[in-house]
């Protein structure tokens, strides 16, 4: 699934120039992971990191954190103030919950229910400091 959506995104981003993909290879360029970002509309300052999927054989690497930090020092130089990240509160959604805290990301919403009964959606958010 994650090599489809990064085809899909990489197919349309002539149709949607706000997504912004960064992809992370390991040797012989084979995908280890992806992010996926982009300027949240009718904003100043804002972006939503939509995406950030890591090949379950090189979790545990760094990957995420690493594609995370990337995208944040992107985001700064083109004026970026804060992030936003949406994610499940599903078990299986542990790990990207667990990046989010360690990169200094706080949870600020719960959306009980909202992808299924027991399914919340948490929103984290992240004041990015200038360097």
């Amino acid at each position: 699934m994650a090599l489809e959506l990064v085809d899909s995104a990489l197919q349309s981003l002539k149709e949607h120039p706000d997504y912004k993909i960064i992809v992370a290879e390991i040797a012989h360029n084979r995908l280890a992971g992806y992010i996926c970002y982009g300027p949240t509309p009718m904003t100043r300052g804002t972006w939503d990191v939509y995406w950030v999927i890591v090949e379950r054989r090189f979790r545990g690497l760094g990957i995420g954190k690493k594609l995370l930090i990337s995208v944040e020092k992107l985001i700064r130089r083109k004026g970026g103030k804060r992030v936003i990240v949406d994610t499940s509160t599903q078990a299986s959604y542990a790990p990207a919950r667990g990046l989010y805290n360690s990169c200094g990301y706080t949870p600020v919403a719960v959306v009980p229910d909202y992808y299924r009964n027991g399914w919340h959606r948490v929103t984290y958010y992240k004041k990015l400091i200038s360097h």
